[in-house]
């Protein structure tokens, strides 16, 4: 569950800022 809660935060992150999640500190990031 925590993996794909990684994955919908990333892409959401990415639709608002415009940034790829590798570049915002995930702390479950793979």
């Amino acid at each position: 569950f925590a993996d794909h809660a990684v994955e919908v935060a990333r892409r959401v992150i990415f639709q608002v800022t415009g940034r790829t999640g590798d570049e915002v500190d995930l702390p479950a990031s793979r």
